[in-house]
Parts: C-alpha cells; sequence; structure tokens
C-alpha cells in the first residue's frame, strides 16, 4: 500500500486565496495503483470526499486520475498532484525491481552493477540507447562496476517509464507489440480520459 499527499498550499486556488492548511491524501495498492482510499483535511473537503469515494468505489487508479480533466482553481486539483506522486513513486519501484534483476544476475546482490550487464539490461528492458548512454556516463564505462542507487537515480531523473514487469523471464518473451515499452519519456503518453 502506498500513499501519496498534495497540499492545499501547492495549488492554484490555495495560492490565490493564501491558504496555508489543508492537505489531500491517495491511498493506494502497489504495484497496480488501484486507489483504495482518499483522506482530506482542509476547506471543502466534505464537497471533495464524494469525488474521492467514488474514486475508490470504482476501483480507478492513480493512472487514471492524470487522464482526467479538471475545472480550473478548484481544489480538485489535488487530486491530480496527489496521483502524480504516485505514479512516480509506482514509476521508481518498477525501476528498482527491474535493476535489482541485474544486481542479482552476477550472484553477489551487493548493490553493485556489471557495467556490461546494465548495458544489455537496460537494452533488453527497451530503454533507448540515447538514454543508455546518460544513464552510463563515458567515464564509467572503463570501469567494471557501476553503484545500483546511482542508475535508478538516472533514469528517473530522465523520466523513463518503466514496464509494467520486472520479471526477466517475461522480458525474454515478450516479443510481441503487448509487451509495454520502457524509455519512453513521462508525458510523451496521454493517459486514457476518464468519464
Amino acid at each position: 500500500v502506498g500513499e501519496a499527499v498534495a497540499y492545499y498550499s501547492n495549488t492554484i486556488r490555495g495560492k490565490v486565496q493564501g491558504i496555508g492548511f489543508g492537505f489531500l491524501k491517495l491511498v493506494y495498492t502497489k504495484p497496480e495503483g488501484r486507489i483504495i482510499g482518499v483522506h482530506i483535511l482542509g476547506e471543502d473537503a466534505c464537497e471533495l470526499i464524494h469525488y474521492g469515494t467514488a474514486l475508490a468505489q470504482s476501483g480507478k487508479t492513480v493512472q487514471s486520475v492524470l487522464g482526467t480533466m479538471f475545472a480550473a482553481v478548484t481544489f480538485h486539483e489535488l487530486f491530480k498532484s496527489a496521483a502524480s506522486k504516485a505514479v512516480l513513486d509506482l514509476d521508481k519501484a518498477r525501476w528498482i525491481k527491474m535493476i535489482r534483476t541485474l544486481d542479482e544476475a552476477d550472484g553477489k546482490a551487493d548493490g553493485w552493477i556489471q557495467v556490461e550487464s546494465l548495458q544489455k539490461g537496460l537494452a533488453d528492458f527497451g530503454v533507448q540507447s540515447d538514454d543508455v548512454s546518460k544513464i552510463i556516463l563515458p567515464a564509467e564505462k572503463e570501469q567494471e562496476e557501476i553503484k545500483q542507487s546511482t542508475v535508478i537515480s538516472r533514469v528517473m531523473k530522465l523520466g523513463l517509464k518503466p514496464r509494467r514487469e520486472a520479471d526477466p523471464q517475461q522480458r525474454e518473451g515478450a516479443g510481441g507489440s503487448s509487451a509495454p515499452q520502457a524509455g519512453v519519456r513521462l508525458g510523451a503518453s496521454k493517459a486514457p480520459a476518464t468519464k
């Protein structure tokens, strides 16, 4: 279970009205991102909670909230802000799982990945070669290993979207167009709109 919090003070309406108190918290399942609860404290909470309840009862995901168009200058912006944070959290967890499989491949699982294995693994994950060169810097190609946390940090800074699954056996057998692609930049694909 994950939680993502958005604060009233960070919304357009909160800034315009000088509201510094209040928050909305989305509670969601991992790794699916299905919304299972909403907590709201602040102005108009009694009106906003109805939308949050509808999201939880209908089984919507945090990704689907990103595809929803909200009226300007309303606190509904809190839902989108919290959902964005939740999606980043889910993406990071998927990348960690995928990168960890590369670390475990050498049998040591010590937090360091063989540079050669990392290059091949990132290509297998569908990361484009120009992005691989931003993850593994030229000076590091001469080294034998690179730290796992460094790789994850660089992947997240690039805004690459991970695959849904991190199972190496699935990578080898995926082959068709049904396999989600990694290496797609955030914002490059549109989330489906909800009604």
